[in-house]
């Protein structure tokens, strides 16, 4: 490849090496998988990771699936598409519900976004209520003294 003899584009060859070598892209369950396994300790409190795709939304049968393969309860694998709701507190009151969840089981969350390149600023409204809503539902739990119940996010 050229970059690599370039010096002014070592960096970028860097980059470009490590995202199509050592991450994990051939499917978002080999990612998540991953992810759970290499880093399950750092998040022993739960973890959020947004990933970009221009594929379709994920199916309920594709969603099922990989909590199956992830080794989730399907009762504790919830997804929900950020345009269903018309109000952030309808968004807030569902991630809200898998949070309390969250509470007895392991569980994942899946919100998807429809033609994200359009609603950037949809995604990061999103994104900042599910992070300001599981900083409550911590801060809920360390507050009622059972933090070693705390199952991951």
């Amino acid at each position: 490849i050229r970059l690599k003899k370039c010096a002014k584009l070592q960096d970028e060859y860097e980059k470009i090496t490590k995202m199509y070598s050592k991450q994990q892209h051939s499917s978002l369950k080999d990612f998540l998988s991953h992810q759970f396994e290499t880093k399950l300790m750092q998040y022993q409190h739960g973890c959020r990771m947004q990933v970009t795709t221009y594929n379709e939304l994920l199916s309920v049968d594709e969603i099922e699936e990989i909590g199956k393969q992830l080794n989730f309860e399907s009762d504790h694998v919830i997804s929900c598409i950020i345009q269903e709701f018309d109000t952030q507190f309808e968004f807030s009151r569902k991630i809200r519900e898998a949070f309390q969840m969250s509470r007895d089981s392991k569980t994942l969350l899946i919100v998807q976004c429809d033609s994200g390149h359009l609603d950037s600023d949809l995604i990061a409204c999103a994104k900042y209520r599910v992070d300001d809503i599981r900083e409550e539902q911590f801060h809920e739990i360390q507050d009622s003294g059972s933090e070693n119940d705390i199952q991951p996010f």
